[in-house]
């Protein structure tokens, strides 16, 4: 608090922001390193300069046996920046993702009322803590999990203002570059809005079509086969993911215990050998059963909170959620994922007076702390942060949450309807 002669005079909400905003940057600065380190923006790079020389980059690994993965139009987009270093690249996608950061808050503003009192205070302390490892690793590997985000929040903005081809565009953003936000066609028909999803089809159809614009018919066509069949869910590295060490979907997590495929770094951990076929079985069962914890939470469990724009923030922050588990090749950055989520129920303690069980509280704080959240792993040093990695229990820990987050929820609107 500041003192003014000799009467102290409490920090406002706005300065506590911009504090909190300073100390934040300050924590990302170690990120810079990614300038001269390699990441995910090489492959972006690698690829760009492929499609600038008209040759595709799906027909190979861009470096270290890494693939593209991403659409022809990402890949056009950067073309014009493999004319600049790769460092001013590197730059410029930093200061995105911190844009981006700053913009999703805002769309956390507006979904979620923050008082600007104690309360709002401890809140907002809270949730910046909590976010500095999750942007960190993203800022940190050039990853586009900020960007995913921010394209949900967004879109789910502008669809509540009645905007709905810029909203479905704002999606079709997210699924062109890396498919995952595809999750909401989905969701948008549990909600029965067909309505938007023809929207949001033709944004989709027209983020495809539009590098016929610029780019040879034929060569563009061939593109779009070698990128689907990149991508095609059944392909073996898909189901059993051991490409790299670390990953926290439930792919790896099944192919970690239940198969005889092993990473090079990590110890072999199975107890059965499950094939390719009973592996794909099993995480397809696991998919189901994510759609149906879908279609609880937003079309049940989340009709009960009276405000509109809470219930908007929170079904679209469980989709999130869930997409961390469902997808493959999700990683200790894809944890940003589950921010809307965490965002609410740090909202719903701090702001709106809600207590859980004490037990209920410990459990959801060491979940989140197990998951990335609240602690960065490297003050474990290298080898507890390996052994958590190895053991895939941030993995673990994203999938527990889930149940915690509708538990949370369900007795949080108990107790918001026994309020006068």
């Amino acid at each position: 608090m500041e003192v003014i002669g000799n009467k102290p005079q409490k920090v406002s909400f706005k300065k506590l922001e911009r504090i909190v905003g300073v100390l934040f940057l300050i924590a990302l600065i170690p990120t810079l390193r990614n300038i001269t380190e390699e990441n995910d923006i090489n492959i972006f790079f690698l690829a760009a300069k492929s499609l600038r020389e008209c040759r595709s980059m799906y027909l190979g690994p861009q470096m270290y046996g890494m693939w593209y993965y991403y659409s022809p139009l990402f890949a056009a987009c950067l073309v014009p920046f493999t004319y600049l270093p790769l460092q001013v690249i590197k730059l410029v996608w930093l200061a995105l993702g911190l844009f981006l950061v700053s913009r999703i808050y805002n769309l956390l503003k507006y979904h979620l009322s923050i008082p600007e009192n104690q309360n709002g205070k401890w809140f907002l302390i809270v949730l910046s803590a909590a976010s500095v490892y999750p942007v960190y690793m993203n800022l940190l590997y050039g990853q586009m999990t900020i960007l995913m985000v921010w394209c949900c929040l967004e879109a789910t903005k502008l669809l509540s203002e009645n905007k709905p081809i810029k909203s479905a565009f704002s999606y079709a953003i997210g699924i062109n570059i890396k498919i995952l936000p595809i999750f909401f066609f989905y969701y948008y028909f549990l909600k029965s809005n067909y309505k938007f999803i023809i929207y949001l089809f033709l944004a989709v159809a027209a983020l495809v079509l539009i590098p016929y614009l610029f780019l040879q018919p034929s060569f563009h066509t061939d593109l779009l086969v070698q990128w689907k069949n990149l991508i095609n869910p059944f392909n073996r590295e898909h189901v059993t993911t051991v490409g790299e060490g670390g990953f926290m979907d439930f792919a790896s997590i099944v192919t970690k215990y239940c198969t005889d495929l092993s990473i090079k770094t990590e110890a072999q951990l199975n107890f059965t050998n499950l094939n390719h076929s009973q592996v794909l079985y099993i995480q397809m069962a696991y998919r189901v059963l994510i759609l149906a914890l879908v279609a609880l939470a937003t079309t049940k469990i989340h009709k009960r909170i009276a405000d509109p724009k809470m219930r908007q923030w929170c079904d679209t922050g469980f989709v999130l959620l869930c997409t961390i588990s469902a997808f493959p090749h999700q990683r200790d950055y894809s944890v940003f994922m589950a921010l809307p989520c965490f965002a609410f129920l740090a909202h719903s303690y701090f702001i709106q007076g809600f207590r859980p069980h004490k037990m209920v509280l410990l459990i959801t704080a060491l979940v989140l702390i197990l998951m990335g959240f609240l602690l960065f792993p490297q003050f474990l040093g290298t080898k507890g942060s390996f052994y958590l990695h190895e053991k895939r229990v941030p993995g673990m820990a994203s999938i527990i949450l889930i149940p915690i987050y509708l538990y949370w929820i369900k007795r949080y609107t108990a107790f918001m309807s026994l309020k006068p």
